[in-house]
């Protein structure tokens, strides 16, 4: 008699990198002006976006918006982090004082992941992050796409 395989044990496990990806700096705040933060920091934004109510989604945040995007979905995560903080890291003295004006500003890395999704920071970027002193977000979707 032949030795009956149970499907319940089989277990495959492929780790993959995130996809669909962006790296982005996030500016927001109750009272923020889009021009003045461009002002401030000397770089136009990506996206922008008033304090008040979002007329797409009432239910979401209220907070004004200045957004500073990377994303070439061809370049890994990594690259377009290198590309974010290369042009963030001469402004660490703007940002900090934004944050000390109360506004939340932090580097936010998206990408779609699965089952054995993975990113890996090199120590260089870990401590450039440091460094820079605004926090990091990662936000993952697990949707099908």
């Amino acid at each position: 008699m032949a030795a009956r395989e149970d499907p319940a044990v089989n277990y495959t496990h492929t780790e993959r990198s995130w996809v669909v990806t962006e790296a982005a700096l996030e500016v927001r705040g109750s009272d923020l002006d889009p021009e003045r933060i461009s002002e401030h920091l000397g770089l136009d934004p990506t996206g922008s976006r008033r304090p008040g109510p979002d007329r797409w989604d009432p239910e979401a945040d209220e907070a004004g918006l200045w957004l500073l995007k990377v994303s070439a979905q061809a370049t890994p995560l990594a690259e377009q982090l290198d590309e974010l903080l290369g042009t963030v890291e001469p402004r660490a003295v703007g940002l900090q004082e934004l944050r000390q004006e109360g506004y939340d500003v932090l580097l936010r890395l998206f990408g779609f992941v699965g089952t054995g999704s993975f990113f890996e920071l090199s120590p260089v970027a870990l401590g450039r992050l440091t460094a820079l002193g605004v926090p990091l977000r990662l936000a993952v979707s697990t949707s099908e796409r």
